[in-house]
């Protein structure tokens, strides 16, 4: 038996090595690791397996590679400061020009709260369709300390619904219409605040000789919880003093008929797609644009949420899809080099609810990111998406199988989308069906359903 020396490890006892710590490979052995053993010494078994780290699957797919700082001392003492520093000055230069705030004495009956600067490299697609690194710092209100009811009443972000983007396309290829594109600059420091906001003066521009000064703001900042609902107000009231009529179904589709023109405005959030009959109402809706806000001519549209456009106005066809984001789905799951598949599920599967989720799985992801591809431009998928995110409370390996070869399928048929055509008929038509009790387990039917204008599916479910 061994006897224990106070102050020593004995050798038969294995330590857990750590990531960050040097494995000993027992060629240096001290002689205080033999003492009391009687002259014998015993070696450490260690598993010859070759170590690998786990495959993170829920690590967001990075758009470009560089890392963008976190703080605001990261970003001025990094190695690209300049860039940084050059960015930082356009935002503040933005919330000046906007007379977004003014330098007043902290108030005794309000919360004053913290700004915090977002940084982020981003891809830009330019006119020349050449792609451009552009380095944005956005001056962030913490937003998540504001209290409902004392800070703000209500938020709304305009969004068009995706069928109605999706008809309106299909008009616009139907009709050969224009179709452009604008982006509001510094979009949400643009609505008017409706209650007095106070905030801490930012990092790195504190004024000198009143450093305990506050900023009362007088319009919006990126982080307000009601910063999108100013926006869309005062996008709202623009639209209206220039003769559009909104459209009731959907808030953010806007119309207008002035000698026999037709222009049309939708709005998601900052983007604005303008459809017209003619070049002449184009330009002249982007004009009035101009002089009320700060805009970004992005030209004829090519991406719209994520959906590619391309149109061949002489063919009169217009087809969405969305490859790029199907590849970084399959990078981001593992299946890039997966083989592809003609069909999204077995025939007859039949799926039950684990008793217990393996959340080693990333089902839940997976799931979420095929259904964001489904609802664009890929109706194909929403049986299988439709079945499968039945089980994302409840899921095991043989749901993760299920979902992978849905991948493959998507492998296959990764430039898939929606093809719209003048040749084809204006007129929406409607199709459904079901099955009968379909469901083993609740003995529930699945029904399906499409609409069809312009020769593509703008609305699906099933």
């Amino acid at each position: 038996m061994q006897t224990l020396t106070p102050g020593k490890t004995p050798t038969h006892i294995i330590r857990m090595v750590g990531p960050d710590d040097k494995q000993d490979d027992g060629s240096d052995t001290s002689a205080d690791d033999n003492q009391g053993c009687g002259g014998s010494q015993d070696t450490l078994r260690r598993s010859g397996r070759a170590r690998r780290p786990p495959v993170e699957y829920w690590l967001s797919v990075r758009v470009v590679a560089h890392k963008a700082p976190t703080t605001y001392v990261q970003a001025v003492q990094g190695q690209e400061s300049a860039k940084w520093q050059i960015a930082l000055d356009e935002e503040m230069k933005a919330i000046r020009q906007n007379k977004t705030w003014r330098l007043t004495n902290r108030p005794a009956s309000r919360r004053v709260l913290k700004g915090k600067w977002a940084y982020k490299i981003k891809n830009e697609v330019h006119k020349n369709e050449n792609n451009k690194t552009r380095h944005r710092a956005r001056l962030c209100f913490m937003g998540n300390r504001q209290i409902n009811g004392l800070d703000f009443n209500e938020t709304f972000a305009p969004a068009a619904k995706v069928t109605t983007i999706l008809c309106i396309l299909a008009m616009t290829a139907a009709s050969g219409w224009k179709l452009h594109q604008m982006d509001v600059k510094t979009a949400f420091l643009n609505g008017d605040l409706d209650k007095e906001v106070s905030m801490e003066q930012p990092d790195g521009y504190v004024h000198p000789t009143y450093p305990d000064k506050v900023w009362r703001l007088f319009q919006a900042l990126y982080g307000l919880k009601h910063a999108p609902k100013m926006l869309y107000a005062k996008l709202d009231d623009f639209l209206n003093s220039q003769g559009f009529d909104n459209i009731d179904p959907d808030a953010c589709l806007y119309l207008l008929m002035h000698d026999g023109e037709i222009i049309i405005v939708l709005v998601y959030v900052d983007d604005t797609l303008l459809v017209a009959s003619s070049l002449a109402a184009i330009y002249e809706i982007k004009d009035a644009l101009h002089k009320r806000f700060e805009m970004k001519d992005l030209g004829e549209a090519k991406v719209i949420l994520g959906l590619n456009i391309r149109r061949d106005q002489a063919l009169g066809t217009l087809k969405l899809a969305e490859g790029k984001y199907a590849g970084q789905v399959l990078e981001k799951f593992g299946m890039a080099e997966c083989n592809p598949i003609r069909t999204q599920l077995e025939v007859g599967l039949q799926l039950v609810k684990a008793d217990e989720s393996d959340d080693a799985l990333p089902y839940r992801e997976a799931v979420g990111s095929l259904m964001y591809m489904m609802v664009g431009t890929r109706p194909d998928l929403a049986f299988a998406i439709g079945k499968l995110s039945r089980f994302v409370s409840c899921y095991g390996k043989e749901h993760w199988a299920a979902i992978k070869r849905v991948l493959r399928y998507v492998k296959g048929l990764m430039e898939k989308g929606l093809d719209f055509d003048k040749n084809s008929s204006c007129v929406l038509q409607g199709f459904s069906d079901a099955d009968w009790a379909g469901d083993h387990e609740t003995q529930h039917c699945t029904t399906g359903s499409t609409l069809i204008l312009g020769g593509a599916t703008v609305s699906w479910g099933s």
